[in-house]
């Protein structure tokens, strides 16, 4: 009878890690969990840096945007206009895991309101203002990527110009369309992309993968090994600027050089010396400007210049 009670706990201890667990890494509430492995390795002035350009970019003149995607849920955006016309060129931003638009894209997008874009930041699915609880790890957000794409075309017309550009599971949410873009996108940015979610949980979760991954087919209905996206930049049909920090210990530098070589299109790779997940630009602004102003003047016409 002790034996059995015993055996009894150890189930229900172990199904709780597993819910624990799957709500910790599939949903984008701050969890303790996701912290203390988004924090790890971090610099300690990026937090600040970041929150006092999350303040600026909320502080800025923006409309909210609402569509229904291919899957019938309800999507959320901001449009950061850059003039007061609309430009014709629409920088599309997307966040990634555990973050919302104003944190990920803060510190980037006064750089293409110099260039003349406008710039869009969705809210993925999960995310704070969102509907939606969880999120898909790119399987769901490639989808609504490309809705929001089509969206604005049709607001702004046939002939807009976009530029993509994604930070953590947003760059790999962006990656998983690069062979499906439409000729407006001129080129995407892969910040802190990773090339296999499949393998990162796995490697992080070690005995709990198996049955979170399970409990995730179950409950959402998606399989975590269907996030890779090394299939797909094989196949881009886009210029890729891929933009990995050396110490990123979120998202291996690894997965940035494994995405790098495999990509079929024309592409660049951007390291960053000390740089922890996303951290890029916080270390070094003036080589992230230069990487994102060669590709500029090479993908996109007529630029205006600051």
């Amino acid at each position: 009878m002790i034996l059995l009670t015993v055996l009894i706990c150890l189930v229900c201890c172990f199904c709780a890690a597993v819910l624990i667990v799957h709500g910790a890494i599939f949903t984008n509430r701050a969890s303790p969990l996701f912290s203390y492995f988004a924090k790890r390795g971090r610099d300690p002035g990026f937090q600040a840096h970041r929150e006092e350009a999350e303040r600026q970019m909320s502080r800025a003149a923006r409309t909210e945007m609402t569509a229904v995607s291919s899957r019938g849920e309800r999507l959320l955006g901001y449009y950061y206009p850059c003039g007061e016309t609309p430009s014709g060129r629409i920088a599309l931003m997307v966040h990634g895991l555990g973050s919302n638009h104003t944190q990920a894209c803060g510190m980037h997008y006064e750089y293409y309101h110099r260039h003349g874009f406008d710039v869009f930041c969705c809210e993925n699915q999960g995310m704070k203002r969102k509907r939606g609880r969880y999120v898909g790890y790119g399987v769901w957000e490639e989808g609504d990527c490309l809705d929001w794409i089509a969206h604005l075309t049709a607001r702004f017309g046939e002939n807009t110009v976009f530029v993509l550009h994604g930070f953590s599971m947003g760059a790999s949410s962006l990656l998983r369309i690069c062979d499906r873009c439409p000729p407006q996108v001129r080129f995407l940015v892969s910040d802190s992309g990773f090339s296999n979610g499949d393998r990162l949980l796995a490697s992080r979760l070690r005995g709990l993968y198996l049955p979170v991954r399970l409990w995730n087919r179950f409950r959402l209905g998606y399989d975590i090994r269907d996030t890779d996206t090394v299939g797909r930049v094989r196949e881009s049909r886009v210029p890729i600027l891929f933009v990995h920090g050396l110490c990123d210990r979120v998202v291996p530098y690894a997965m940035g050089e494994e995405l790098y070589a495999a990509c079929g299109g024309e592409k660049e790779l951007l390291t960053v010396a000390g740089a922890g997940h996303v951290e890029s630009r916080h270390r070094d602004a003036a080589a992230y400007d230069a990487g994102l102003d060669a590709f500029m003047a090479r993908y996109v016409a007529e630029l205006p210049r600051d």
